[in-house]
């Protein structure tokens, strides 16, 4: 349960889409999937101070559960993004898609002051029988990405989303990823004094060929968190296979959305089986974050 909101969290809103595709195929209702995503929830943070960021969280919550029918499973999934699972008539999910951004956005009334955020919808629909976790909750996620772009507020999820979302991601982040740059800060034992492994740092290089730190380019990489989390993991990889030492290791910085992706444990293993190398030698540290 999320300490906050008294929600159920990330891990149960998982369980329990995976118990929703163990459950009797044979019925022909429909499930939906709903991802919610506030826009400038980090400025109410910075203006106001986080207590109204939690107070925030906490009334939408109580607005969210109001619109919802009483079978829906709200979850906070992490910071200022929302889950909500139900079955039913595919018709009345696209009703309530509007209304859930409506509930969303509206103004609220926090210590004398009125706070207002955006709101980002998406929605996967998709039949009992042919219901997957992983493509519901990707296609929830592509369906509230392409929400906040066309500032549309509610959009479902369709395939010509999917082969867009798709393009559109590579080629921003093939254009970013040009000018990265992965350095090792090495890591010894000190008895005896060995040198056993090393930390990636990832850096920047501008146009004048000046190298940045993380703090002076990450918000480049906006919406390409993941493919960014990928690149770092792959040339990591490369570098251990050059260094032909099984008993060195990399440590990699991460952020928890990005092990919580249903698509990560896949790609890590395909990262890792095309470099050659073995998970013993990857050290994931998960990055704090407000």
């Amino acid at each position: 349960t999320d300490e906050l909101t008294g929600l159920a969290n990330r891990r149960r809103f998982v369980a329990a889409l995976e118990e929703m595709r163990k459950s009797n195929t044979a019925r022909t209702d429909s499930v939906g999937v709903f991802i919610i995503d506030l826009d400038g929830f980090k400025e109410v943070n910075d203006t106001f101070g986080h207590e109204t960021g939690d107070q925030l969280l906490k009334l939408l919550a109580h607005r969210l559960l109001d619109v919802l029918p009483r079978d829906a499973l709200l979850a906070r999934l992490g910071g200022d993004e929302f889950g909500v699972l139900l079955s039913g008539d595919e018709r009345v999910f696209r009703l309530i898609g509007p209304e859930i951004h409506r509930a969303s956005a509206a103004p609220m009334t926090i210590n004398h002051e009125t706070v207002v955020v955006g709101a980002s919808v998406g929605l996967a629909i998709a039949a009992r029988g042919t219901f997957t976790p992983s493509d519901s909750l990707r296609h929830a996620d592509i369906a509230m990405y392409h929400a906040t772009a066309v500032r549309s507020g509610f959009v479902e999820w369709h395939p010509d989303l999917d082969r867009r979302a798709h393009t559109k991601e590579t080629n921003d982040f093939e254009s970013l990823q040009e000018n990265l740059i992965l350095y090792f800060q090495p890591i010894y034992e000190l008895s005896p004094r060995t040198l056993t492994a090393g930390e990636a740092l990832i850096r920047m290089r501008n146009e004048t060929g000046e190298v940045l730190l993380p703090a002076n380019f990450l918000k480049k990489f906006s919406g390409h968190e993941y493919q960014l989390a990928l690149y770092v993991l792959k040339e990591s990889c490369q570098y251990l296979r050059a260094w032909a030492n099984t008993a060195f290791s990399i440590h990699i910085n991460i952020e928890g959305q990005v092990l919580a992706n249903p698509r990560f444990r896949e790609d890590l293993q395909k990262i890792v089986r095309g470099a050659g190398v073995s998970l013993q030698q990857i050290t994931f540290e998960i990055t704090e974050k407000e």
